[in-house]
């Protein structure tokens, strides 16, 4: 197990620019959306923001879902069998974009990798939507 500082934290979580050097919490769903739509964390963050998301504070319920339509993408629930993060890592595609929730966190899985430090955990579902760009390719600012 290393001490390094470094190793703790993936390397967008070290050097990203100002105002989101590490001082952001309970910003799971954020993170998540920025992964899975491939836009700036910062227009990302604006539109939870102006979706009522308060800073520190974790996202309303329906809020992401709204976000990444807003983004231009759309939401397809995903049914599955599995019950927890890591018999569902083994259920999904290996190609595609997932947004997974469990009660109070969310995450991505992006071509069968989850993006999350949740990755293997047992946490039990409680939906699961794949994202895929909205046929139109509307995006609204």
């Amino acid at each position: 197990m290393s001490n390094c500082l470094a190793d703790l934290f993936t390397i967008p979580d070290v050097v990203e620019d100002p105002p989101f050097q590490n001082i952001e919490r309970a910003d799971c769903a954020v993170r998540a959306v920025t992964a899975l739509t491939g836009r700036s964390r910062a227009t990302v963050y604006d539109h939870f923001i102006r979706g009522g998301r308060r800073p520190g504070r974790m996202s309303e319920n329906g809020l992401p879902e709204k976000v990444v339509r807003q983004l231009g993408f759309v939401l397809e629930p995903w049914e599955v069998k599995a019950k927890t993060i890591r018999t569902l890592e083994r259920e999904l595609p290996s190609k595609g974009k997932f947004l997974i929730e469990v009660r109070g966190h969310m995450l991505a899985v992006v071509d069968g990798q989850t993006l999350d430090w949740s990755a293997g955990r047992r946490h039990h579902l409680l939906n699961v939507w794949r994202i895929t760009p909205s046929p139109n390719g509307s995006y609204s600012q």
